[in-house]
């Protein structure tokens, strides 16, 4: 996939929870041209660790390398939500500008909150993720000077 005159191995959709993330997932894995890879942010974030590619990662920057090593073989897409807090990805300029290209997808808050709540009553501000996805919308905005991909999960 190239972006500009470089090519870029590693396509990312930040979205916050229950924004159809994962259905947008499923079809970019039934192109059959990515990589894909779900939501190991979260996954490290919940459970202190994730696997990537058969190697078991336990911070933030040691999953970025390891997303970096992946998409040597072929591209990689993943996505991810942003119910948690991603200061790994936020501190690293070279993932937020060259290695990758990020997307975000986003739904009315209030359909995202009715949503997660129906799920879980106990849900907790934080956890819709807005805050952090546009954290990390304004990072990527402010390292590379371009304004990134943003699709309506209304809309797909």
């Amino acid at each position: 996939m190239s972006h500009g005159r470089r090519e870029v191995r590693l396509l990312s959709l930040w979205s916050v929870p229950r924004s159809r993330s994962t259905a947008f997932f499923r079809v970019m894995g039934e192109r059959g041209d990515f990589q894909v890879v779900h939501e190991p942010f979260s996954y490290l974030a919940e459970f202190g660790k994730c696997e990537i590619d058969g190697r078991t990662v336990t911070s933030q920057p040691a999953l970025i390398d390891a997303l970096r090593r992946l998409g040597r073989n072929r591209p990689v897409f993943f996505k991810d939500t942003t119910d948690e807090h991603y200061g790994g990805v936020l501190a690293d300029d070279r993932f937020l500008t060259r290695d990758a290209v990020h997307t975000f997808l986003i739904r009315h808050p209030a359909r995202t909150i009715a949503s997660y709540h129906a799920l879980n009553p106990r849900v907790r501000r934080h956890q819709i993720g807005f805050e952090s996805l546009w954290e990390i919308y304004e990072a990527v905005l402010a390292a590379t000077g371009r304004k990134p991909v943003v699709l309506d999960g209304d809309r797909f």
